[in-house]
């Protein structure tokens, strides 16, 4: 597509994070959604919902974390099943000291 003078848009770059996710390829995930930044494509709540729950669901807690503050930080909200999720599978960690930290957040 970008050779051909389009950019993808966010939705396009979503499905594609989406599938790195599933296919249990969360460096590429990431990745996808650097490069959709980079490209000047802003991220939805959407895109970081995708993104943060194939990395909590893959044990990724740093990084879902951290995704979860930059789309606080960019004015989005993560929804009900996201932010259970991760502070789910936080307090399954038996980290409750950063469980209690993301719920303040």
């Amino acid at each position: 597509m970008r050779e051909k003078g389009t950019i993808p848009e966010v939705v396009i770059y979503t499905a594609v994070v989406d599938g790195f996710c599933k296919a249990q390829k969360l460096e590429d995930a990431k990745r996808i959604f650097r490069k959709m930044q980079s490209n000047g494509i802003i991220p939805n709540a959407f895109s970081y919902t995708v993104l943060i729950q194939g990395l909590y669901r893959s044990n990724k807690l740093e990084d879902a974390v951290e995704f979860c503050a930059e789309m606080l930080e960019a004015g989005h909200s993560p929804n009900v099943a996201t932010f259970v999720g991760l502070v789910d599978t936080i307090c399954k960690e038996k980290d409750l000291e950063e469980a209690e930290s993301v719920m303040g957040s």
